[in-house]
């Protein structure tokens, strides 16, 4: 009997603690328990406490309780075990967006080959190209830091690999475009030049002139190249049947402009190619002709002589120094003066005084201005003007710098609105 009562004892006490557990809330795991398994299991909260009771974890399907050690392995076996349908499969790995790269292929070179690498390739063969520079450009240490702070992946190619590919390919591909663009021109001016190097090599340099279909005038460098024969008109003439026979001119009216040298005009001739001469240098030609008729050099020789002499007279009436020149400008000394110092100094007409004096009119303010209009400053000046002769160089500085004086008043603002203002004035002025 007592081992009944022990039985029945026990069976109550473990329903009686079922139906507690059963009347406890499961509370969500925390934030911190990532794992996809804990969407299965919670955690039942301590008695008289707000934590939670990590040591086991409580089935949300059964409500079994399963020890709980730090790791979800337990937690696993008792969903596989019991609950199989609870479990899901390992989402698929999104691929990578292409915008966002891996970081190797971040870290990595750029290839040669690919089409970021080509356009910098492509880049610095232009500027090789454009700028004239040698290809060991790309090998210097400053070229190189350059492009390692713009772009540090990139690996700049030797310079083999632009001699031999990048600048061949880019001359194809801009021949391209001038073809295609000459091809839709009628007529083609020629303008031929050849000149020799400071390392005394000959070379010859042939430029194309046409209209494009929107009248605007377009010029291109054809070649330069270097000469190693006489610059004769048979080989001038043979070197423009290559350059018209290569660019495809042949059904094209072509003219010929060059300068005056016989070479020149014979390779036209033996070329039969409209021949027109340069005007700049025919007219540089009949200058240094003209310059050594007999008659003219005599007049240049009066001229130089008279200019000699004119300069001499200013530089004593000026007391200027023998090393200024007819350029050197006077130094004012008038550079706070009245009105009235101003217009006495008008009354002994000298060209240092005057040239003083156009200085102040220049620098002054508006009321200065108009003060020495007041005092018939202007009126002096025409009058002084007037008195001056022609027979002699000093008049004539004279009249030069009381010029300047006049030019530098009616230049004023000031004046504008004094004139304006005074209708009086206007009519003294017109007398």
């Amino acid at each position: 009997m007592e081992r009944r009562l022990q039985l029945r004892t026990g069976a109550f006490a473990v329903m009686a603690e079922q139906s507690s557990e059963l009347a406890l809330q499961i509370k969500d795991p925390p934030k911190t328990l990532k794992a996809d398994i804990w969407s299965c299991f919670g955690l039942y909260q301590q008695s008289g406490r707000h934590d939670l009771d990590m040591s086991y974890a409580v089935c949300k399907t059964c409500r079994s309780k399963i020890k709980y050690v730090g790791n979800t392995t337990n937690l696993r076996n008792h969903v596989s075990r019991f609950h199989p349908e609870l479990l899901t499969t390992t989402p698929a790995v999104e691929p990578l967006s292409p915008a966002q790269p891996r970081i190797d292929v971040a870290l990595s070179i750029i290839p040669p080959n690919s089409e970021k690498g080509k356009k910098i390739t492509q880049a610095v063969g232009a500027f090789i190209a454009k700028d004239l520079r040698p290809y060991s450009v790309v090998e210097n240490p400053g070229f190189k830091h350059m492009l390692k702070t713009l772009e540090p992946r990139y690996k700049v190619p030797a310079r083999s690999h632009f001699a031999e590919q990048v600048i061949p390919a880019l001359y194809d591909e801009t021949k391209a475009k001038i073809l295609t663009s000459m091809s839709k021109a009628n007529l083609v001016a020629i303008t031929c030049d050849s000149w020799t190097s400071v390392a005394t090599e000959s070379y010859i340099t042939v430029t194309a002139h046409y209209m494009s279909e929107d009248w605007q005038i377009i010029s291109h460098v054809l070649q330069t190249r270097a000469v190693y024969e006489s610059h004769t008109g048979a080989h001038l003439a043979e070197l423009l049947s290559d350059v018209v026979s290569e660019w495809q001119l042949s059904d094209k009216d072509i003219v010929l402009v060059t300068d005056n040298a016989s070479n020149m005009i014979l390779a036209a001739q033996i070329r039969k190619l409209k021949h027109v001469r340069c005007f700049a240098h025919t007219l540089t030609l009949s200058s240094q002709r003209g310059l050594r008729v007999a008659s003219l050099t005599r007049l240049l020789i009066s001229v130089v002589m008279v200019s000699r002499n004119i300069w001499k007279s200013v530089r004593r009436h000026l007391k200027i120094s023998p090393e200024d020149g007819p350029h050197t400008p006077l130094k004012a000394n008038l550079g706070n003066a009245d009105p009235e110092l101003c217009i006495r100094l008008l009354k002994d007409p000298t060209v240092v005084n005057y040239s003083e004096l156009q200085q102040r009119l220049e620098t002054c303010d508006k009321s200065w201005m108009v003060l020495f209009l007041e005092l018939k400053g202007l009126d002096l000046l025409m009058e002084r003007l007037l008195s001056f002769g022609s027979n002699y160089v000093n008049n004539d500085c004279l009249q030069n710098t009381c010029m300047g004086c006049i030019r530098a008043v009616m230049n004023s603002s000031a004046v504008l609105h004094f004139i304006f203002n005074n209708r009086s004035y206007i009519k003294t002025l017109i007398q």
